[in-house]
C-alpha cells in the first residue's frame, strides 16, 4: 500500500461493514485470503447490493482473490466470477493492461509464480458484464484480472496471489501498486457530507473481516 500511495496516506482499522461503500469514498479495494474469506464478506446480499450500487454511481472497487478452496465458482459482482480449477503459475499483461499503465515504474509485462493465480475470472452472466470488461492480465490457466466500466464507475476482479509470491519480486510489487492506482484515479467520490476535497490528498483505510478491504477517499478539510 505504501507503494501505491505513499506512508503516512492510508491506516489500519479492524471491523469491515458496507458503510465503506459510501461516505465520501471513491475506491474501495477487497483482497480475500485463502479458504472462504471472500465468501465470507459476501455472505450477506446486502453487501453485492451496496458494492454494485457503489461503483454504478461513480464509484471504484477492485476485489482479488486468491482462494485456496476453488471449487465453487463465486461471482463477486457485476458477473465478474472468479472460478478455480489449475492454479496459473505464469501471468502476463494484455494489451489492454499494457495501455493502462500496468507495466510502468519498472513492473515489466510477465510473472510467474508459486503460483502466480488461484482463480481465473470470466463473465458468467452475460447480460450484467459482456462487451462491457477487458482483460489486463491473463495466465496459462485463463484470464487473472478483467474489469470493465459499470454505471459511472468502475469495477475489477482478479484472481492474483499476493506479490510475495511472483517473481521478479520487484516487478511484481510495482504491477499491483499500478493496479491500485489504476483502480482508484477510475473512481469518484460517493455519497460524501458535501465538503469540498483538497484534490492533491488521499486517505486510506485498512479492515479487516475475512479478507482485507481498503476505502479511499480524498482528505477533507474538515473531519467530524
Amino acid at each position: 500500500m505504501n507503494t501505491a500511495f505513499g506512508s503516512g496516506n492510508w491506516s489500519a482499522f479492524y471491523g469491515f461493514s458496507d458503510s465503506v461503500f459510501g461516505g465520501g469514498n471513491s475506491f474501495v479495494y477487497l483482497e480475500g485470503g485463502d479458504g472462504a474469506g471472500i465468501a465470507d464478506f459476501f455472505a450477506s446480499a446486502n453487501t453485492r447490493t451496496a458494492l454494485e450500487s457503489f461503483v454504478l454511481a461513480g464509484g471504484a472497487v477492485f476485489v482479488n482473490a486468491a482462494r485456496n478452496d476453488t471449487s465453487t465458482p463465486f461471482d463477486v459482482g457485476f458477473g465478474l466470477t472468479l472460478v478455480g480449477a489449475n492454479y496459473s503459475d505464469t501471468g502476463s499483461l494484455t494489451s489492454a493492461g499494457i495501455e493502462a499503465g500496468l507495466g510502468s515504474n519498472g513492473a515489466g509485462t510477465a510473472w510467474s509464480g508459486s503460483s502466480f493465480g488461484h482463480d481465473y475470472v470470466v463473465c458468467a452472466f452475460e447480460a450484467a458484464c459482456e462487451g462491457n470488461v477487458s482483460t489486463f492480465v491473463t495466465g496459462d490457466s485463463g484470464d487473472i484480472v478483467v474489469g470493465g466500466r459499470f454505471g459511472d464507475g468502475y469495477f475489477v476482479a482478479g484472481g492474483q496471489t499476493l506479490p510475495y509470491f511472483h517473481q521478479p519480486s520487484e516487478g511484481a510489487a510495482a504491477l499491483r501498486a499500478n493496479q491500485l492506482n489504476f483502480v482508484a484515479s477510475l473512481g469518484t467520490s460517493v455519497g460524501g457530507s458535501g465538503v469540498v476535497p483538497e484534490p492533491a490528498s488521499w486517505a486510506m483505510l485498512i479492515a479487516g473481516f475475512g479478507l482485507t478491504g481498503a476505502a479511499l477517499r480524498r482528505r477533507r478539510a474538515v473531519f467530524a
